[in-house]
């Protein structure tokens, strides 16, 4: 099957001395694996290395295997070339952070048109605004939304927040909970959009508590989850 498509870039490994094995998120056919020949050597390659970089929006054409397997890309363009997300050491830093948890959290082949739609634009407005400590905090709290265990908040009142099941009470649960300011931090976030992140003054120890609060929350929801390799890069430049 011949197949035209946006892509995101989830991730990219060196295979041999001049190949690439890239990991994508499409928007036609879900998750998809290619290999990349010469991309390496710049005597061979067809295309740029710089095509592959994480997160990068692409528009590629392929012929799918029937039955899995790497598929080979016959040819490929950037669809929004970003004028600061490579560039702006925060960014950057959110970028790498962000690709890691979308390639251990995307394993779907099949489509998802919605999930592709919110993606592209999420990173659309992070490369045209100011940068924005608080970005992927709210990144990965909207994702959830696809993911199917999105926060479920039928009060913004509650004391506690239940990490095993997603809920808000004022009744101490048991096993893995939240309380104090980092419950109010994600009530805060439900509901927002990445415009109003402005107006989001967390301090430094809470930022890093609700990211560390989110990996935590990933974990109990997602089947084998580990906390991406990247987050002490993120630390490093937030701190």
């Amino acid at each position: 099957m011949f197949v035209q498509t946006k892509a995101l870039v989830l991730h990219s490994l060196k295979y041999n001395d001049s190949s690439l094995i890239v990991h994508c998120y499409t928007q036609e056919v879900g998750r998809q694996s290619f290999l990349v020949k010469g991309v390496l050597s710049s005597r061979k390659g067809r295309f740029r290395k710089a095509l592959f970089q994480p997160l990068m929006l692409l528009d590629l054409s392929f012929q799918m295997k029937k039955k899995g397997g790497l598929n080979f890309i016959k040819d490929v363009k950037v669809v929004h070339p970003y004028n600061s997300c490579y560039t702006e050491i925060t960014k950057n830093a959110q970028l790498l952070f962000l690709a890691e948890m979308l390639h251990k959290t995307l394993q779907e082949e099949a489509p998802n048109p919605l999930l592709f739609e919110y993606l592209e634009n999420a990173l659309l407005w992070l490369d045209t605004n100011e940068q924005m400590a608080d970005f992927h905090l709210l990144f990965l709290i909207q994702l959830t939304k696809f993911l199917g265990f999105f926060p479920h908040a039928e009060s913004t009142q509650c004391r506690y927040f239940n990490l095993e099941n997603g809920c808000f009470t004022n009744t101490l649960p048991d096993g893995n909970y939240l309380e104090g300011p980092t419950v109010k931090r994600l009530q805060s976030f439900l509901g927002m959009k990445f415009a109003n992140i402005k107006e989001q003054k967390n301090e430094r120890w809470l930022r890093r508590e609700m990211l560390g609060t989110l990996i935590n929350y990933y974990r109990f929801h997602i089947d084998g989850f580990n906390p991406p390799k990247s987050l002490d890069v993120l630390e490093v430049v937030f701190n």
